[in-house]
């Protein structure tokens, strides 16, 4: 590169200089395109997701939108992992892409009437415009969505979750919420899931609450609930 600079700025040779410094230019550009282009989206910098990667509060996760039909959600992820029909009027359809990469649950979409009226993914791949991710602190998740309320799914502690009820932060200005699981190895909360929805609309997980788990209101930013502990074997 030193060398063509030199021979570009020969005044004995201007036409030449001309030609090689626009060929230059060009091939300079397709390198940093290429290199944008091939970037791994899980390698970028905290906060710069990929625009096809972005969690959109009250609009869409990557590509998938609210309001979109099944035809495009399998048109844009593939062949889903599963697509179950659910009994229960609040969610009869649930469209599942797993995360085979991260080893993740991926991405869910739930649909009514034909349609996407909420999304939720576990996966490093995609992030809120924030950067707010699956495993993100809590704290970042306080910072960026100051109107957030808490609810327990009381009923809902299991092994996979550390064997205490899942506490979610919702904020329905935006449409967005976090489901937040007790990791029984780091004995601290984290974001598992992020749920997209419309905005100003009634959230809860996946559509509905069957019994008999009960869906309760806490103070705001609440993470734990008397009673709720953790079992040294939790789900056993």
């Amino acid at each position: 590169m030193t060398t063509q600079v030199f021979l570009i700025f020969r005044a004995d040779r201007k036409p030449y200089w001309r030609s090689t410094f626009l060929q230059c230019v060009l091939l300079l550009s397709t390198c940093v395109t290429e290199a944008s282009i091939h970037q791994s989206p899980a390698s970028t910098s905290f906060g710069a997701k990929t625009e096809t990667r972005l969690i959109r509060p009250g609009h869409s996760i990557g590509e998938l939108r609210i309001g979109d039909t099944s035809e495009r959600a399998l048109q844009l992820l593939g062949k889903p992992t599963d697509d179950d029909l659910y009994e229960a009027p609040c969610a009869p359809r649930r469209i599942h892409w797993y995360d085979f990469t991260n080893s993740k649950n991926g991405v869910f979409v739930y649909l009514k009437n034909a349609r996407i009226f909420q999304l939720k993914v576990e996966s490093p791949m995609y992030a809120t415009p924030e950067g707010i991710t699956s495993d993100s602190l809590l704290k970042d998740v306080r910072r960026y969505h100051p109107q957030s309320r808490a609810y327990q799914l009381k009923g809902s502690g299991s092994k996979v979750n550390g064997g205490r009820d899942l506490i979610y932060w919702v904020d329905s200005e935006k449409g967005i919420a976090f489901e937040l699981r007790y990791s029984y190895k780091t004995r601290k909360r984290l974001v598992s899931y992020i749920f997209v929805y419309e905005r100003g609309s009634t959230f809860q997980p996946e559509g509905c609450v069957s019994a008999p788990q009960q869906w309760r209101e806490l103070k705001p930013f609440t993470l734990e609930v008397a009673g709720n502990r953790a079992r040294k074997n939790p789900g056993k």
